[in-house]
């Protein structure tokens, strides 16, 4: 057969035809509708209808087939919803090295693609257009190629790959973080943080299931996260169920510190004054975990008063040791922050929250 033009170019669309027999075609661009039909343009006569069943028995045989056929096959169905109950495919693996360059994924304001759960891991997603679709943590672009894609969502799904190669990268700190909350100082909700710089990120992990997430520059300036990475760490957190006692970690790399006077903090916020013990056991225990005995002990500062405003970190205690920071910078190759300032000095600014 003669390669047709580019007049001869076709959309079309893939069914479930009967049971598990469904239509395979090569792939072209592929476009996925706010319904859940997918389609591409290719070029060829007519899509070939295989029976899944009568080639391969076994279930798992053809979930097999389907894995090792993504990167050069597109399954095409009016719903993934019908390939999954006839057995024929799993979304979460239906993309794994595809070509999937200039793509399109498009939903609409009233009715977004879902992504979540989908595996684009080392697909080649180059120039591809994201419109209107929902992705969370759970969509994964491990090694996806995203040069160039466009639509008003390409910027939030580099925003998720960017968030999440970051808490990947590197673990320096391999063993989890115990915050524990008691609830026996003051009144109502409480925040005991511990600060932790993570490539320019700075995480504050409060008591009950909220998280703070800021960016924090090398001159200790504050900035909005891009759209994305505050989400995707918020439910790195939420999904955690972080309640008043639980073990968290999250992973780091080169900690650019703001200011000079590195520290640990355990604050509360609202002018409320956190219990002095709890937040030396949280500076020890992480140190301790993370460290392992320290030859020197540290010394725990406190700030603040009961007329502070609301809404700002009335109390904090910190730990600053020219000891201390040194063991911390040479023992993991990173520094902590925290309020960033000595309360002895003469200083206008709020400590940071």
């Amino acid at each position: 057969m003669s390669k047709p033009s580019n007049d001869d170019r076709q959309t079309v669309r893939g069914n479930v035809l009967a049971g598990d027999e469904i239509s395979i075609v090569r792939t072209g661009p592929i476009k996925l509708g706010a319904d859940g039909t997918a389609h591409a343009e290719v070029i060829l006569d007519q899509p070939v209808p295989i029976s899944l069943s009568a080639l391969m028995p076994d279930p798992q045989d053809r979930a097999d087939l389907f894995k090792d056929l993504a990167s050069i096959l597109t399954l095409e169905s009016d719903r993934f919803d019908d390939l999954v109950a006839a057995g024929g495919m799993d979304p979460a693996i239906a993309f794994v090295g595809a070509d999937l360059a200039k793509s399109e994924f498009c939903g609409s304001a009233e009715r977004p693609l879902d992504l979540r759960g989908w595996n684009f891991s080392g697909a080649d997603m180059t120039g591809a257009l994201f419109q209107d679709v929902i992705i969370d943590r759970s969509t994964k672009f491990d090694g996806a190629k995203l040069d160039g894609i466009v639509g008003d969502d390409a910027d939030r799904v580099l925003a998720f790959v960017n968030a999440a190669a970051v808490l990947r990268t590197v673990r320096l700190v391999t063993t989890p973080i115990k915050l524990v909350d008691t609830g026996t100082e003051g009144s109502g909700d409480q925040r005991f943080l511990c600060q932790l710089l993570l490539d320019c990120t700075e995480l504050s992990l409060w008591s009950g299931d909220e998280v703070e997430v800021v960016l924090s520059g090398t001159d200790g300036r504050r900035q909005e996260l891009p759209a994305g990475i505050a989400d995707y760490l918020t439910q790195e957190i939420d999904e955690d169920n972080l309640d008043d006692e639980k073990v968290l970690s999250f992973e780091g790399v080169e900690v650019l510190t703001p200011g000079d006077r590195p520290v640990l903090s355990a604050s509360s916020c609202g002018g409320r004054r956190p219990s002095r013990e709890l937040a030396e056991s949280v500076i020890d225990a992480f140190l301790t975990e993370t460290l392992g005995e320290l030859d020197v002990p540290f010394e725990l500062h406190e700030d603040g008063d009961e007329s502070s405003a609301p809404g700002k970190c009335g109390w904090s205690f910190w730990i600053r040791s020219e000891d201390t920071t040194s063991y911390l910078h040479e023992g993991l190759g990173i520094e902590w922050y925290g309020t960033g300032y000595d309360p002895d000095d003469e200083h206008s600014d709020e400590p940071s929250p």
